[in-house]
């Protein structure tokens, strides 16, 4: 855990742990608004790059969104021909949820 201010709930803890047994997932991250990671089983230093840049394209997605007028942004996900990233926004509770996972033929 990066910033030791912040205290996952039982809940969101339970659901992390409960992804992370999932097939196929790699890394889970729960990252702050600003772009700090949280928790995170990943490298040290790859939580926090993904952290930053998960931060900014929530940012572009939700005026995207906004722009659209098509309501509140839930999820995104990237996907590449080896692997997926779904990143689940809470902005009421002011994290983010990314599970990085292999994609499963």
């Amino acid at each position: 855990m990066v910033e030791d201010e912040y205290v996952i709930p039982s809940v969101l803890q339970n659901t992390i742990k409960r992804l992370a047994a999932r097939r196929g997932v790699k890394g889970i991250l729960v990252c702050d608004e600003d772009g700090l990671p949280l928790q995170s089983n990943l490298p040290q230093s790859d939580a926090e790059r993904v952290s930053a840049h998960v931060a900014a394209l929530i940012k572009k997605v939700r005026s995207v969104s906004d722009a659209l007028d098509h309501g509140k942004l839930q999820s995104v996900y990237v996907e590449m021909p080896r692997s997926e990233i779904i990143i689940t926004p809470d902005e009421t509770a002011g994290f983010t949820i990314v599970v990085l996972k292999e994609r499963l033929a």
